[in-house]
C-alpha cells in the first residue's frame, strides 16, 4: 500500500530533504562561498525546516489530513534534523564556541559564583567571606570572655576551625576554611588575567584583586598563629591581650575579603556579568 500523500506529508518529506542540503553548505569550500556567508545560508535552510514543521500539523489539523504515516513521520523528520545539526556543527566547532563561555568568564565565575568541591558549590569568594564572619564572631565573643580562660580558648578555637579546619577539624564554619578559599581566589584571579582574551578591565582588576588576596592571607596566618596562642596560655592575662589581638586580625581578614569582593563585582560588571 502506497504511503499517503497530501501536503501536510509533503512539507515533511521536504524537511527530510533540507537536511542534506544544510549539511553540504556548510561544507562548501571557501571559495564557494565565505565561512559567514555559509552560516547565514545554512541558518535560513534551518529555519525554513522548523516553519515547515509548524505548517504541517496546522496544516493537517485544519484540512482533516492527518494520518498514521504522518504522526510517524513528522518527529522522525524533527530528530533527523536536530541531529544533523548538532554534529555538523559541534565537528565544525560552532556549537561548542558559541555555547561555552570565554575562559576569562569561567574563572571569574569559580571566584565569584561556583567551584566543584566548595560547601553548596558555591565561588571561593562566597565560602571565604562566609567562614571569616563565624572566625569574626567568635574573636569577638572571645574578646567578652577575658575573665573566662577556657572560654577564651574554645572561642579561639572555633576562630581556628573558621581559618584552616586542617588545624581544628571540629567548628562551627563550613569545613572548608577562609585561608583555603581566599587561596583558591587568588589562583583562579590570575587564570583570569592569563587567559586569552581577558580584557584591560579584567588584568587591572585582578592585579588589585591578587594584591588584596595575598596581603590577606598573609593576615589569615597571623591570626591563626595568634589564636594558636590563645589555646596554648596558661594565664588569663595572656590570653585576653591575645583575643583582642585576635579580633583585630578577623577584622582586617574580613575588610581584605570585602574589598576583593568589591573589585570582583566592578571586573564583572565590566564583563557584563
Amino acid at each position: 500500500m502506497p504511503a499517503p500523500t497530501n501536503l501536510p506529508i509533503l512539507l515533511t518529506w521536504l524537511r527530510i530533504v533540507a537536511i542534506p542540503l544544510f549539511v553540504a553548505v556548510l561544507y562548501f569550500p571557501e571559495d564557494w562561498l565565505s565561512e559567514r556567508q555559509a552560516n547565514v545560508i545554512s541558518m535560513w535552510i534551518f529555519i525554513v525546516a522548523a516553519i515547515t514543521d509548524w505548517a504541517d500539523g496546522y496544516l493537517a489539523r485544519k484540512w482533516n489530513q492527518t494520518t498514521q504515516f504522518g504522526a510517524f513521520l513528522d518527529p522522525v523528520a524533527d530528530k533527523l534534523m536536530v541531529a544533523a545539526a548538532l554534529i555538523v556543527l559541534t565537528e565544525k566547532g560552532i556549537v561548542i564556541s558559541r555555547l561555552e563561555p570565554p575562559l576569562v568568564h569561567t574563572h571569574i565565575g569559580h571566584v565569584m559564583t561556583a567551584w566543584r568541591d566548595t560547601p553548596g558549590t558555591v565561588g571561593f569568594l562566597t565560602v571565604a567571606l562566609s567562614d571569616t564572619r563565624v572566625a569574626a564572631a567568635h574573636a569577638l565573643l572571645g574578646s567578652k570572655s577575658t575573665d573566662n580562660l577556657d572560654d577564651m580558648k574554645l572561642h579561639a578555637g572555633h576562630v581556628l576551625h573558621a581559618f584552616d579546619p586542617a588545624l581544628e577539624p571540629k567548628g562551627p564554619a563550613s569545613g572548608y576554611g577562609a585561608k583555603k578559599a581566599a587561596a583558591g581566589a587568588l589562583q583562579h584571579v590570575g587564570f583570569a588575567a592569563a587567559a586569552e582574551g581577558a580584557s584591560a578591565d579584567v588584568k587591572s582588576q585582578s592585579g588589585v584583586v591578587a594584591s588584596t588576596l595575598t596581603d590577606t592571607i598573609a593576615t589569615i596566618d597571623r591570626a591563626i598563629a595568634v589564636a594558636q596562642k590563645v589555646r596554648e596560655a596558661s594565664a588569663v592575662s595572656d590570653a585576653a591581650t591575645l583575643v583582642g589581638e585576635l579580633l583585630s586580625l578577623t577584622a582586617q581578614v574580613s575588610d581584605g575579603l570585602q574589598r576583593a569582593e568589591q573589585n570582583m563585582r566592578v571586573m564583572m560588571k565590566a564583563e557584563g556579568l
